[in-house]
């Protein structure tokens, strides 16, 4: 799957051809682990879920919103929108629920668990952990953009500006900056493990 600004595309042969599942402009897609269900971001803020037994429609609307992450089993959402609220679903999007920070952010990209535990980095090293009983914390590392994230057994990555890159050995609830760096703003991070894939 590829979101961008011509639409939603989808490869059935690792990248060979792609054909089209939506015009229009898209800022963010994920996919459960097994393929199934699709869930897509646009532009305006209109989420968009596919699954096998719906065709691809519009679940979600909140104006502003700049990024969305799923769980694997495809079950629970959260979408990004710049200032003191993100929103979340435990129902494969069919509902979704306010969940207030207390501070204002610019929220970038997010990990969310099948318990529904959330992990969220965005601008000046912000890192927001909720837990399962939806209790907010939010620390900053670092003073850097952080823009992408990835969590798996405990063990997670965060990066952003300046090739920074830090760890957590505890699914998120403390970062260690890294000694080593990228050459440049880090956009995507994500690991392998011999057991699988998270």
């Amino acid at each position: 799957m590829a979101a961008g600004d011509d639409g939603l595309f989808l490869s059935a042969d690792s990248g060979t051809t792609w054909s089209t599942m939506a015009t229009g402009s898209f800022a963010a897609v994920s996919i459960d682990h097994t393929g199934d269900v699709v869930m897509a971001l646009d532009r305006s803020g209109t989420v968009w879920r596919e699954d096998r037994a719906s065709a691809l429609r519009p679940v979600f609307s909140s104006p502003g919103s700049t990024s969305l992450a799923m769980s694997h089993d495809g079950e629970r959402a959260v979408v990004m929108v710049p200032g003191s609220t993100l929103w979340s679903s435990e129902s494969g999007g069919s509902g979704w629920q306010a969940l207030e920070l207390g501070s204002r952010l610019d929220l970038r990209n997010a990990w969310i668990a099948a318990d529904g535990e959330i992990v969220a980095v965005g601008s000046s090293g912000s890192i927001v952990h909720v837990d399962t009983s939806r209790s907010v914390e939010i620390q900053f590392p670092v003073s850097t953009d952080l823009d992408a994230i990835h969590l798996g057994g405990g063990v997670g990555y965060t990066g952003g500006g300046d090739g920074k890159v830090l760890k957590t050995l505890d699914n998120g609830l403390t970062w260690t900056e890294m000694a080593q760096t990228a050459p440049q703003r880090v956009l995507g991070v994500d690991q392998i493990d011999p057991a699988g894939h998270y």
